[in-house]
């Protein structure tokens, strides 16, 4: 089990619901709520919002801050636990975990561009995936939305990863993993946004064309984010703390 999809396949097969395979997914919207889930939604947005009170608590950005330990909140493991069902039978076909757990607000900011606001995808895994759940209401892209590059059919473009297993690569498509903008252009691709209220939740491949959306001014976004890979077995929800982590331990 030296690559990922290897590793993926093991997990599979230790499970008693196979027949999705995540790496067919792109973007969807198709995960069920209730209202046990908004009442863990807003209480994870007003501890985060007290939180966010006290630098101690969070990393300082210039376009995002980011509490520093997600699992501060309890919040954070009972929404894991609340769609690890739904995730692990409807999309991996196997068990679940971790690697990180962000909670993190986007701030207005005039700096020139860089990183995640610009075209780019994140060159994880090919069975590396993300639940990300907005916080706050973005009900209009200047709300900071999270934007995906879509075809004149809506479809998102996925770019073929580098990562063949934790310590496996090939080249690159685009150094660093920034999609330059003549690429997007000449594909003739288009800024498509998920909007929603506070809850709104969707599952993604970030080896998506994405970006982030700086917020106008006196407006900011609030989200959790989780980063998921297979494992064999179910174990704990694991965050780990360092914000360059891109692999998983094949386990």
């Amino acid at each position: 089990m030296n690559t990922y999809k290897e590793h993926y396949q093991y997990c599979k097969n230790n499970f008693n619901h196979p027949e999705p395979d995540v790496s067919d997914l792109t973007i969807t919207e198709d995960l069920q709520t209730t209202s046990e889930y908004y009442d863990l939604i807003n209480s994870l947005n007003e501890k985060a919002t007290e939180a966010f009170k006290d630098k101690e608590n969070y990393h300082v950005d210039q376009f995002r801050n980011g509490i520093k330990d997600a699992m501060m909140f309890p919040e954070v493991q009972l929404i894991h636990d609340y769609f690890y069902e739904q995730i692990s039978n409807n999309f991996f076909g196997s068990n679940f975990t971790s690697n990180r757990i962000q909670v993190c607000k986007s701030l207005p900011s005039k700096a020139d561009l860089e990183s995640s606001w610009l075209w780019h995808y994140d060159d994880n895994g090919p069975t590396h995936i993300k639940l990300f759940i907005y916080l706050s209401d973005v009900e209009f892209f200047s709300d900071g939305a999270f934007c995906y590059a879509a075809n004149e059919n809506n479809e998102p473009l996925k770019m073929k990863t580098s990562k063949i297993g934790p310590h496996h690569r090939t080249q690159q498509v685009f150094p660093a993993s920034r999609v330059p903008k003549d690429f997007v252009d000449s594909n003739g691709l288009k800024e498509n946004y998920m909007l929603g209220g506070k809850g709104k939740c969707f599952l993604f491949d970030p080896n998506i064309i994405h970006k982030a959306i700086i917020p106008d001014e006196g407006r900011e976004r609030m989200a959790l984010i989780y980063h998921y890979h297979p494992t064999s077995n179910k174990i704990n929800l694991f965050n780990y703390l360092h914000a360059s982590v891109k692999d998983y331990i094949l386990r």
